[in-house]
Protein backbone atom coordinates (compact mmCIF):
# COMPACT_ATOMS: atom_id res chain seq x y z
CA UNK A 1 0.00 0.00 0.00
CA UNK A 2 1.13 3.70 -0.85
CA UNK A 3 0.96 6.34 1.93
CA UNK A 4 1.31 10.14 1.15
CA UNK A 5 5.47 9.60 2.30
CA UNK A 6 6.59 6.97 0.17
CA UNK A 7 4.20 8.68 -2.59
CA UNK A 8 6.53 11.97 -2.18
CA UNK A 9 9.45 9.99 -1.69
CA UNK A 10 8.50 8.30 -5.26
CA UNK A 11 8.08 11.71 -6.77
CA UNK A 12 11.33 12.91 -5.65
CA UNK A 13 13.03 10.60 -7.05
CA UNK A 14 11.02 10.58 -10.74
CA UNK A 15 11.78 14.03 -11.21
CA UNK A 16 15.59 14.23 -9.82
CA UNK A 17 16.18 11.47 -12.68
CA UNK A 18 17.15 9.08 -10.10
CA UNK A 19 14.82 6.37 -11.13
CA UNK A 20 15.43 5.99 -15.05
CA UNK A 21 13.27 3.56 -15.84
CA UNK A 22 10.21 4.94 -14.05
CA UNK A 23 11.26 8.33 -16.04
CA UNK A 24 11.98 6.81 -19.58
CA UNK A 25 8.16 5.77 -19.05
CA UNK A 26 6.89 9.20 -18.65
CA UNK A 27 9.32 10.75 -21.31
CA UNK A 28 7.52 7.91 -23.65
CA UNK A 29 4.07 9.45 -22.55
CA UNK A 30 5.20 12.80 -22.92
CA UNK A 31 6.44 12.34 -26.50
CA UNK A 32 3.18 10.60 -27.26
CA UNK A 33 0.85 13.64 -26.16
CA UNK A 34 3.24 16.27 -27.70
CA UNK A 35 3.02 14.70 -31.43
CA UNK A 36 -0.72 15.06 -30.93
CA UNK A 37 -0.69 18.48 -29.52
CA UNK A 38 1.86 19.23 -32.59
CA UNK A 39 -1.49 18.37 -34.87
CA UNK A 40 -3.80 20.14 -33.12
CA UNK A 41 -5.35 23.40 -34.81
CA UNK A 42 -5.82 25.59 -31.50
CA UNK A 43 -1.90 26.54 -30.71
CA UNK A 44 -0.31 28.93 -28.29
CA UNK A 45 -3.38 29.53 -26.44
CA UNK A 46 -2.39 29.67 -22.34
CA UNK A 47 -4.24 28.19 -19.59
CA UNK A 48 -4.06 28.21 -15.99
CA UNK A 49 -2.47 25.20 -14.20
CA UNK A 50 -5.01 25.03 -11.27
CA UNK A 51 -8.19 25.51 -12.57
CA UNK A 52 -7.91 25.04 -16.44
CA UNK A 53 -9.26 28.63 -17.94
CA UNK A 54 -8.17 29.83 -20.86
CA UNK A 55 -6.08 32.86 -21.20
CA UNK A 56 -8.90 34.53 -23.74
CA UNK A 57 -11.71 33.69 -21.62
CA UNK A 58 -13.43 36.85 -20.46
CA UNK A 59 -11.27 38.52 -17.10
CA UNK A 60 -9.06 35.74 -17.20
CA UNK A 61 -5.68 37.30 -17.19
CA UNK A 62 -2.67 34.62 -16.37
CA UNK A 63 0.55 34.96 -14.22
CA UNK A 64 4.01 33.21 -14.88
CA UNK A 65 4.95 30.90 -12.39
CA UNK A 66 8.35 33.21 -10.93
CA UNK A 67 10.29 29.73 -10.50
CA UNK A 68 9.89 28.66 -13.52
CA UNK A 69 10.13 31.25 -15.54
CA UNK A 70 13.63 32.27 -13.73
CA UNK A 71 14.65 29.43 -14.46
CA UNK A 72 13.53 27.42 -17.82
CA UNK A 73 12.15 30.49 -19.33
CA UNK A 74 8.95 28.55 -19.58
CA UNK A 75 6.72 29.06 -17.13
CA UNK A 76 3.78 27.38 -15.47
CA UNK A 77 0.56 29.80 -15.70
CA UNK A 78 -2.25 30.05 -13.03
CA UNK A 79 -5.27 32.85 -13.15
CA UNK A 80 -4.95 33.51 -9.19
CA UNK A 81 -3.06 32.84 -6.16
CA UNK A 82 -5.58 30.20 -5.08
CA UNK A 83 -4.97 27.87 -8.04
CA UNK A 84 -1.54 28.57 -7.64
CA UNK A 85 -1.65 27.59 -4.18
CA UNK A 86 -3.76 24.26 -5.03
CA UNK A 87 -1.25 22.78 -7.46
CA UNK A 88 2.16 23.84 -5.51
CA UNK A 89 2.23 20.68 -3.42
CA UNK A 90 3.41 19.03 -6.86
CA UNK A 91 4.16 21.81 -8.93
CA UNK A 92 7.04 22.35 -6.33
CA UNK A 93 8.83 19.01 -7.07
CA UNK A 94 9.72 20.03 -10.60
CA UNK A 95 9.22 23.95 -10.26
CA UNK A 96 12.24 25.43 -12.39
CA UNK A 97 14.01 21.85 -12.85
CA UNK A 98 15.76 20.99 -16.11
CA UNK A 99 15.86 17.27 -15.76
CA UNK A 100 14.83 16.67 -19.33
CA UNK A 101 11.00 15.19 -19.01
CA UNK A 102 9.84 18.72 -17.73
CA UNK A 103 11.56 20.49 -20.42
CA UNK A 104 9.84 18.47 -22.96
CA UNK A 105 6.45 19.15 -21.17
CA UNK A 106 6.79 23.28 -20.88
CA UNK A 107 8.36 23.44 -24.56
CA UNK A 108 6.51 21.11 -26.36
CA UNK A 109 3.45 19.86 -24.35
CA UNK A 110 2.18 23.26 -22.61
CA UNK A 111 2.24 25.75 -24.87
CA UNK A 112 -0.36 23.84 -27.07
CA UNK A 113 -3.56 22.91 -26.00
CA UNK A 114 -5.60 20.64 -28.17
CA UNK A 115 -9.11 20.91 -29.78
CA UNK A 116 -10.70 17.58 -30.15
CA UNK A 117 -14.85 17.00 -29.96
CA UNK A 118 -15.57 20.57 -29.57
CA UNK A 119 -13.51 20.27 -25.96
CA UNK A 120 -10.89 22.12 -24.96
CA UNK A 121 -7.74 19.37 -23.54
CA UNK A 122 -4.64 20.69 -21.87
CA UNK A 123 -1.97 18.72 -21.01
CA UNK A 124 -1.36 19.39 -17.55
CA UNK A 125 1.83 18.00 -16.44
CA UNK A 126 0.20 17.77 -12.74
CA UNK A 127 -2.49 15.10 -13.63
CA UNK A 128 -0.89 13.02 -15.62
CA UNK A 129 2.38 12.39 -13.28
CA UNK A 130 0.26 11.94 -10.78
CA UNK A 131 -1.60 9.28 -12.19
CA UNK A 132 1.47 7.62 -13.46
CA UNK A 133 2.98 7.84 -10.35
CA UNK A 134 -0.12 6.37 -8.29
CA UNK A 135 0.00 3.66 -11.09
CA UNK A 136 3.58 3.24 -10.41
CA UNK A 137 3.24 2.92 -6.54
CA UNK A 138 0.73 0.17 -6.81
CA UNK A 139 3.01 -1.81 -9.08
CA UNK A 140 6.37 -1.53 -7.65
CA UNK A 141 5.39 0.00 -4.07
CA UNK A 142 8.27 1.66 -2.33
Amino acid sequence: MCDEASLVLYEKRLWSGEDKAALKKISKKFQTEAALAKRSSARGRRVCDGCRKASDEEDNLLHACAGCMKRLGVPAYYCSRACQKKTWKTHKLICGQDNGVTMLFYQELRPKVCRRAGQIISPRLEETHSLFVRHQCREDPI
